[in-house]
């Protein structure tokens, strides 16, 4: 059965759509109030002026909309579907009422938010505990609403998208952004809702067809029927009959609404957060674990009662994580010190589905010479109850049951740390409290660097200092030994590296210097050059991308990665500017750019940049003379993006990680394709590399699901799912300077590419593309930058300090 797919129906769709049905609705008798013009007509004794093309009703409708004081309305999407002879009914409902300069109130499905004018409060029924409470803008505008890091989450995308359903009321130019990607509106049939006439609109997009009725008075949207071969489409069996149509039975422009509209009444006994705050591991802490039921292959089930008076580790894992694999024989090296003690007990709690038979468990437990009991979680409590993110992930309960430590990924440490913490609960002692000191420390970082994503700037948060994280003592790395080559400390404040190569077949070093100029090294250190584009003196930029066109010309692409920079600025082989874009968006601003990639996704040869853009500005493709292409909408929030590998056609895809979560995949033309999600993760920021030279992109991602904590996941696509091939967990913290999160690099001279990992207490973290962790380390300073490169003959490690740039042979 198919039930009703909010989020599937439109993100294929344009953002029209969502946006035209959102920013209407029906609010009672006084919807039917004709428009400023259609009065004006009136006084003047004449009838309202028929509007000739579907454009000039559109435009009209916009108009009509922009220039209101307030709005408000109350609608319902119906969703009908027979399959298989059996049908589908439902309902929702949705809500918005607006008074300009500085309210509004949001209701959609299961999130409400109200701005009063001066607080934005926030609430999710799935999360009912907790009431988000912050400072609002002065003034609503599209801008200010994209930056708001509680509507994102809160609304999520398509249908219920935080902005869509806005971009009438408050954006400056609403037709350019609702008309984006679909063919010219046309005028069908004229039609009544009601007894009122209204204009029918068809919007087209390739074989997808949408209808909105328009009163001809008041120019409110009455009706939206919305297109439904997706639906059909994604439908396990045959559908016989399929409908998605939005009713406004009386939206209403300038209405008087009162001011309790904007009032919000925090429930009893709820939280007042800054941020909603999911469910985490380290809420367990200090509690008694919840009720639960696992499962041996003989059937017989063991519950939390069952280990009443003993100390049990619960390590949940799953067959197909390859660090799991690494952990397992760890921690059953530690079972093992502890087999002769009945206070002590270990289980292996796996999480594969039922169509993994018990005996493929053995038998990896055979391979991997591992003996730890095992129990299946046929009831997904993993999810529900333990609130883990991914695996693998430990747990320690004292005799009482009650939770006293959890560890998310693959520790290096678990053989020493976990006897500390088992000998302590051994002897009645509690060792919950400084991992729970320590995660609510990390929530407190998280709230200021919050304030600086919606600062929408590289400055500090109104004024308040990010919390630093604490940098780790210097190590040496296990696993090979790097031998110092040179440190150059001529540049003012270096930051990111990029390794590339020259014309003549050598390496060459770009380093990002103070946010606005780059050093070039050579392979021996020496500073060659300094280059300082003539941007304006409000620009900047801390990352580097480079490629070369099909004739062997290389380009750089200087961006300000996560600052809300205004421009990106692409630079010939020599470092010189040849043009910024948007040409004319420090006159015009937006919310900023993310993310900036070079390469050729149709495989004509032909270089382009794809530029990824904050708020609802979306993916655009530019040309290397600095024209648009294309440009798509309907992708918001964009973090960062990564070319897949060529298919057959030598074309090749976008993937592009936004606040949703999910990855959104735009094609060579930039057509928006089904989007690519990962259970249970939100993905933050996504890499691609082709690590062991064959051709295949493998992919790692760093996902957001956890507050407050970092983890690196390696990711295969797989239709319109991405398969989680490994986990790692890298220490809490955000590193104060823009590091790139991902840097691809070899660290031998035959061997393939590893991925390595910067962390914000100045570790290095080198994994291999199957997420073998290789090795780690601490550097002994915060890193601002990571590279590899050759140097005479030798792989190397390039490290960017406030200290300046040191490279290191690794042997």
């Amino acid at each position: 059965m198919i039930v009703l797919p909010h989020v599937r129906t439109l993100t294929g769709w344009p953002a029209v759509l969502a946006a035209l049905l959102l920013a209407a609705g029906c609010s009672g008798p006084a919807a039917d109030a004709p428009s400023d013009a259609t009065r004006e007509a009136a006084a003047d004794g004449e009838e309202p002026r028929t509007l000739a093309t579907a454009r000039d009703v559109l435009e009209a409708m916009a108009a009509a909309y922009r220039e209101a004081d307030s709005y408000a309305d109350q609608g319902t999407i119906r969703f009908y579907v027979e399959q298989e002879g059996q049908p589908v009914d439902e309902t929702d409902a949705f809500s918005i009422a607006l008074v300009r300069p500085d309210k509004l109130r949001l209701e959609a499905y299961q999130a409400k938010v109200v701005f009063d004018g001066e607080k934005l409060y926030a609430a999710l029924d799935n999360l009912p505990g907790q009431v988000v409470v912050r400072d609002a803008p002065e003034r609503l505008t599209l801008q200010s609403l994209d930056r708001s890091q509680v509507l994102a989450p809160a609304l999520g995308q398509g249908f219920a998208s935080h902005l869509a359903r806005l971009v009438v009321l408050l954006a400056d130019d609403p037709l350019e952004h609702l008309l984006e990607g679909v063919r010219e509106p046309e005028l069908a049939e004229p039609g009544e809702i009601g007894g009122r006439p209204c204009y029918r609109v068809r919007i087209r997009r390739d074989d997808q067809v949408a209808t909105l009725w328009i009163d001809r008075e008041s120019l409110v949207l009455r009706r939206v029927v919305l297109p439904t071969e997706g639906l059909i489409d994604s439908a396990a069996g045959r559908v016989e009959a399929a409908s998605l149509v939005a009713e406004f039975t009386g939206a209403a422009l300038n209405p008087q609404i009162p001011p309790q509209a904007f009032q919000f009444e925090i429930p009893a006994g709820a939280e007042v957060v800054r941020f909603f705050q999911p469910p985490h591991p380290a809420d367990l802490l200090g509690k008694e674990a919840p009720d639960f039921q696992f499962f041996d292959a003989a059937g017989d089930a063991l519950s939390r009662e069952l280990l009443s008076g003993k100390v049990a580790v619960l390590d949940f894992w799953a067959t197909q994580c390859q660090p799991c694999r690494e952990m397992l024989p760890a921690l059953d090296a530690v079972r093992r010190k502890y087999a002769g003690n009945p206070e002590v007990v270990f289980y292996a709690v796996n999480i594969d589905p039922t169509t993994t038979a018990d005996s493929q468990l053995a038998e990896l437990f055979s391979e991997l010479g591992v003996q730890l009991p095992i129990v299946r979680d046929l009831e997904h409590y993993a999810a529900t109850a333990f609130h883990i993110p991914g695996v693998p992930t430990l747990f320690v309960l004292d005799g009482n049951g009650v939770v006293q430590h959890y560890e998310v990924g693959a520790s290096p440490k678990l053989a020493a740390e976990l006897p500390k913490t088992i000998d302590a609960l051994l002897v009645g002692g509690d060792t919950y409290q400084a991992q729970r000191q320590e995660y609510e420390r990390q929530l407190q970082q998280f709230e200021a660097s919050l304030d600086q994503a919606d600062a929408g700037s590289e400055a500090l948060p109104r004024g308040q200092p990010v919390p630093e994280v604490e940098i780790a003592p210097r190590s040496q790395p296990r696993s090979f030994r790097l031998e110092p080559l040179w440190t150059n400390t001529d540049l003012e404040a270096p930051g990111n590296v990029l390794s590339y190569r020259r014309p003549d077949g050598g390496r060459g070093l770009a380093v990002v210097d103070a946010w606005k100029r780059i050093g070039e090294l050579s392979p021996d250190g020496e500073l060659l050059a300094v280059h300082e584009p003539p941007l304006e003196p409000v620009e900047r930029f801390n990352a580097l991308r480079t490629a070369t066109d099909a004739d062997g010309n290389r380009y750089f692409a200087a961006v300000a990665l996560l600052s809300g920079q205004q421009r990106f600025h692409l630079l010939d082989g020599q470092f010189q500017l040849l043009w910024s874009f948007p040409p004319d968006a420090l006159k015009n601003p937006h919310s900023g750019i993310a993310d900036v990639q070079l390469g050729d996704l149709s495989g004509d040869g032909a270089l382009r940049a794809y530029v990824g853009y904050w708020g609802q500005v979306g993916v655009h493709e530019v040309s290397l003379d600095g024209r648009r292409v294309w440009g798509n909408r309907r992708v918001p929030n964009v973090q960062s993006m990564a070319l897949t590998e060529r298919g057959v056609d030598g074309s090749r895809r976008l993937l592009c990680a936004n606040v949703t979560g999910a990855l959104a995949v735009l094609d060579a033309d930039g057509d928006l394709l089904p989007p690519v999600a990962v259970p249970e993760r939100r993905i933050g920021w996504i890499v691609g590399a082709d690590l062991t030279g064959d051709g295949r992109v493998e992919y790692c991602a760093l996902a957001a699901e956890t507050l407050g904590e970092n983890q690196a996941i390696g990711l295969a696509l797989a239709g319109r799912n991405a398969i989680q091939l490994w986990t790692h967990r890298l220490p809490d913290g955000v590193s104060r300077q823009p590091v790139e999160p991902i840097v691809p690099g070899r660290l031998s001279l035959d061997g393939p590419g590893r991925w390595l990992l910067p962390g914000p207490d100045g570790s290095i973290h080198i994994l291999s593309a199957e997420g073998e962790v290789l090795d780690q380390f601490h550097y002994g300073a915060a890193i601002q930058g990571l590279a590899t490169a050759r140097i005479g003959g030798r792989p190397a490690l390039i490290v960017s300090t406030e200290e300046g740039v040191a490279a290191w042979a690794v042997e």
